[in-house]
């Protein structure tokens, strides 16, 4: 009788750690960087409008399926491990230089679609 106790308290504890375990997302360094330069985009289009940041914030952390907390934890774990970071920096240097690139591209292709208008003399 003691040791069938043992052994569903055993499997309790272990079916209880992995759903626990499977709450907790952890993000791998190109997913980091990809939120970062998501949020770095919105930091930019967003930095006069503390209200719209955060909002458009929350729908970047959503769209990514990770919370605030997990992006700061990761952040954190990274500060203790300054060869990590560099590696990362150039992942979203390079990451930024792609879409600034990407946006460039679009905003010709959108000028060479505009209708042209005739000044007036």
């Amino acid at each position: 009788m003691c040791n069938r106790i043992f052994i569903v308290s055993l499997f309790l504890l272990v079916l209880a750690n992995s759903a626990f375990t499977a709450d907790v997302v952890s993000l791998s360094d190109s997913q980091f960087v990809m939120l970062y330069v998501d949020l770095s985009f919105a930091a930019e289009q967003f930095l006069s409008d503390s209200i719209k940041l955060t909002t458009t914030q929350d729908s970047i952390f959503e769209s990514h399926m990770v919370s605030r907390d997990q992006f700061f934890e990761y952040k954190a774990e990274l500060d203790n491990s300054p060869e990590r970071w560099s590696g990362i920096w150039k992942m979203i240097a390079q990451e930024l230089t792609l879409r600034e690139s990407l946006l460039q591209t679009e905003e010709k292709t959108t000028e060479k679609t505009k209708p042209k208008r005739n000044k007036k003399k």
